[in-house]
């Protein structure tokens, strides 16, 4: 799941540093902008792009 975000914009480390973050998948798709936004090197825009990601 969180190697598919390169087409949200995100480049492998960043896939990495959200699957990190998150414990779950569910965990993820549950997260906010604010949440994603406070992950090192997820800015503004990219936070509420990834905001928008559902478990499909």
């Amino acid at each position: 799941m969180f190697g598919s975000l390169n087409g949200f914009g995100v480049v492998d480390e960043i896939s990495r540093k959200v699957a990190r973050q998150f414990n779950t998948v569910g965990e993820f798709v549950a997260a906010d902008a604010a949440d994603l936004k406070a992950i090192d090197g997820v800015g503004p825009e990219r936070a509420e792009t990834l905001a928008t990601v559902d478990a499909e």
